[in-house]
């Protein structure tokens, strides 16, 4: 007995579109899987300036380390402008005395754009006194 081919017409569309759907979905989902890994990096990136301007401020206090005791001021502490927080990167100094130990720390700023918060990564050092 032979089966009738009216019953089959037209299925192999609907299998091609079936089909194209599951491609595009694959498609949209790896798309959006790659573009938040982009932003990651990029993210990644800036994270990376602001341990920079931490270390900047750190080498700073390094090459002075002999000069700075509790009372002389080699480096401007407070005028966060005087360590580079221009153009959106830049440095904070601080320093702080526990029992023996100065300790100094530094915490590096980075704002690539206005519209992005500002990422801040910090260096500690601590010498006696």
């Amino acid at each position: 007995m032979k089966k009738s081919r009216k019953n089959q017409n037209g299925s192999i569309i609907y299998f091609a579109v079936l089909l194209l759907g599951i491609l595009f979905s694959a498609g949209v989902t790896v798309t959006t899987i790659l573009i938040q890994q982009i932003g990651r990096i990029e993210r990644m990136s800036y994270s990376v300036s602001a341990f920079y301007a931490a270390d900047a401020g750190i080498e700073k206090v390094l090459y002075r380390w002999g000069d700075i005791d509790n009372e002389s001021e080699i480096i401007n502490w407070d005028d966060p402008y005087e360590n580079g927080l221009l153009e959106g990167q830049g440095y904070i100094l601080s320093r702080r005395v526990e029992g023996d130990d100065l300790i100094v720390t530094s915490v590096g700023q980075f704002r690539p754009r206005e519209e992005i918060e500002i990422i801040r990564r910090g260096i500690q050092v601590t010498r006696p006194k």
